[in-house]
Order: C-alpha cells, then structure tokens, then sequence
C-alpha cells in the first residue's frame, strides 16, 4: 500500500499554522535549508562571539601592560632625574666644604643641657635604624634659643645655625611619641594622617629638653641629644 502523501501548501502568503509548523520542520521539504541555516549562522555567532571576546581580552592585557610599562619607565626616569639633582646639589656641597681653610675648622661643645625653643627644618628623613633596621623619621631641629641661661664658657657657636636629629621610630609601640611631637607643634590633628599632619611640620616650633650622653668606645665623647619635646 502506498504511502500517503501530504499535500503541498499552497504558495499563499495566508498560510495555515500546519503548513508553517511543517515548514520549519527539519525533516519537512524546506524545513532542513533553514534549520541548517539557522544552524549555522549560530555556530558563526558563537565562533565571533568568543573569538571577539579572546581578542577583547587580549587587547585589554596588552593595554594593562602597556600602562604599566609606561608607568614604570614615567616613575624611573623621575627617581633618576631626582637622583641626578640630589648628586649635583651634594658635589656643589662638598666643593664648597672642602674650599674651607683647614685652620678655620673647629669643633664646638655640644650644646648645654636645658630647654630651647627649636624650629624644624625641612620634612623628616624615613630610614631604616640600628641593628634591626627598624624603621623611622629623622627629623632636623635648628634655630635653637635657650629658654635659660646657659654656660657661657661653653663654645657652641651660632646657635641659631646648629642642627640636631630628633627620631622616633615608626612602630605601633612607638608611634605615640611622634603623634606628641605633632601635637607639640600645634599641627592639627583631625581626621589627618600621620603623612598629613607631618607635611605641616616644616617651619613649626616647639620646646625642647636637651642632655647630655657619652659614646662608647676608647675614646668616649660627650655628644647632645633631644630627649623629649614640649608645647611652647
């Protein structure tokens, strides 16, 4: 017995739902082209997709290590032009020190033991120091004036040009005292850092205590050191 045929659809653009499902069938005449099709244009789609993604991701490491390659030369040829500065400015220093008659050269006393009002020089130096290289800010305190009198024997020199390191280490256990000093200069606290509040430190007063200590050795010296500081 023959198998029955379905009828063709008519070429009408009024088509009924059977014909259209029978259509998109893919094993219907027609159906097949256009799953294939369908098939197809997806796969393309998925292949661009991923391969647009790769090369997405691509550029955006090539980016990634242009920049920081980019930015790791900018921050090179800063520290080698600030290096390059430091190493003039330190010859132009050392010309000058070694012009200096050698007859002219003399050795102060420390300065005596008492309170000074004091200025800070400059911003802190941050260094590692001793044995365990801890690390910390060395600070510079010049334009010394007693708040006493002093030793007039003693042969300091100006003390207005003396200069002297105050440290303070930089660690939690540590930290209080160069929080003191900030506040002894009357640098705001706020809601600043410590790097805030220390870039306000420049040109700032405040009391000093100074004593007197003896280094080790042969042949010990008396040297001054800062021991603590004081609101003026």
């Amino acid at each position: 017995m023959a198998a029955k045929r379905m009828p063709r659809c008519p070429p009408s653009t009024n088509r009924s739902p059977r014909c259209l499902k029978r259509e998109r069938r893919p094993g219907s005449e027609g159906g097949g082209v256009i799953f294939a099709g369908r098939l197809i244009l997806r796969t393309f789609v998925n292949a661009a997709s991923e391969g647009w993604i790769r090369n997405a991701s691509e550029l955006t490491e090539r980016k990634a290590l242009a920049n920081g390659q980019r930015n790791k030369t900018r921050k090179f040829n800063s520290t080698r032009k600030f290096n390059s500065t430091r190493k003039i400015e330190m010859m132009s220093i050392m010309a000058d020190v070694l012009e200096k008659l050698s007859r002219d050269i003399i050795k102060y006393d420390p300065l005596p033991v008492g309170m000074y009002q004091a200025t800070v020089r400059g911003l802190p130096e941050l260094k590692p120091i001793g044995a365990k290289q801890t690390p910390a800010a060395v600070f510079t305190m010049t334009g010394f004036v007693p708040l006493q009198s002093i030793d007039p024997s003693a042969n300091c020199g100006d003390l207005t040009t003396r200069e002297m390191p105050l440290t303070f280490f930089l660690t939690d256990a540590a930290l209080w005292r160069l929080k003191k000093f900030l506040d002894d200069l009357g640098v705001e606290e706020g809601n600043l850092t410590l790097k805030a509040r220390i870039d306000q430190a420049p040109n700032r007063q405040c009391n000093v205590s100074i004593r007197h200590g003896m280094t080790k050795g042969d042949n010990p010296t008396t040297f001054a050191e800062i021991t603590h500081t004081a609101k003026l």
